[in-house]
């Protein structure tokens, strides 16, 4: 690997991650010295890994890189139990439950024609003034809004979903701002879960309120995990990847025409961001030997 530098080694990545450019220096300084870098991650000593190939290998080998540990630590305590930190069995039922949820006919519906209409609502909004934010009022809401739908929830309350999907975010760094926020969230759900017991409504909550399989349910924690975990991991994550896109494509003229003129590129243009610029730069790993 070479020469470690003793600045990098003592680098805490959890609490010190440079942004834009920064980032990608330091990944290059790093890289160029081999695939693995010794960091350190809140505190503690780790490695980084850093090429493709010896990533796909790592998480490929659940026995000795489990991906639950670091969940239960950084996540489970206000998100809840999920499939992420299970295994055998009980990963097998959970996964059997919730699956179905995900492929129901409220999710074709949001496909074929929720998606683009949420983004032409969206659209409008911005269209009411003359300069807007677009993080702020598109990217950020575009998220939210399709996933509040997805679950049936009702309108209005987007911005209460944000504030507390990034509390629940916020658990390693303010714990006690993310156990307020999972409580509160928690108050907010358990009338809906218990309505939609009553009286499915063909969507999200529904189909995991309603899901048996061998004999099984999920209870009402168990719908409360899933909903809880839907919001800061699929928001923050599509409102990063959304937000950096339209940047890429507005700052240079000629890539926001190629993609609006010629709709096959569209594809190339989001595999390309998820190379260029992830907006998941770091999942932890707790290994569990040496």
């Amino acid at each position: 690997m070479g020469s470690v530098n003793a600045a990098d080694e003592d680098f805490d990545f959890a609490r010190e991650r440079p942004r834009g450019e920064a980032l990608h220096r330091f990944l290059a300084r790093l890289r160029e010295r081999g695939p693995v870098a010794r960091v350190r991650f809140g505190g503690a000593p780790a490695w980084i890994v850093l090429r493709h190939a010896e990533l796909a290998r790592a998480f490929r080998d659940a026995e000795r890189f489990p991906p639950g540990p670091a969940y239960a630590a950084t996540t489970e305590p206000v998100v809840g139990r999920s499939f992420i930190s299970m295994d055998g069995e009980q990963h097998r039922i959970f996964r059997k439950l919730a699956t179905p949820a995900f492929h129901s006919s409220a999710v074709a519906r949001l496909e074929a024609t929720g998606l683009a209409e949420l983004a032409r609502e969206l659209a409008e909004e911005l269209a009411a003034s003359a300069e807007a934010d677009l993080v702020t009022a598109f990217t950020h809401r575009f998220p939210i809004r399709t996933i509040s739908r997805l679950l049936g929830l009702p309108r209005g309350d987007e911005e209460r979903f944000s504030a507390w999907a990034e509390g629940l975010l916020a658990f390693p760094f303010d714990p006690d701002q993310a156990r307020r926020a999972s409580a509160e969230f928690t108050r907010y759900l358990l009338p809906i879960v218990a309505e939609r017991r009553r009286r499915p409504e063909g969507d999200v909550i529904s189909e995991l309120a309603q899901a048996e399989a061998e004999g099984r349910r999920l209870s009402d924690e168990d719908v409360l995990s899933h909903v809880r975990l839907l919001f800061p991991t699929g928001a923050e994550t599509t409102y990063s990847a959304l937000g950096t896109l339209l940047y890429a494509l507005l700052v240079e003229p000629e890539r926001w025409k190629r993609v609006v003129e010629s709709p096959e590129e569209r594809h190339w243009a989001v595999e390309e961001l998820l190379r260029w610029e992830n907006p998941v730069a770091l999942v932890p790993r707790v290994a569990a030997v040496a």
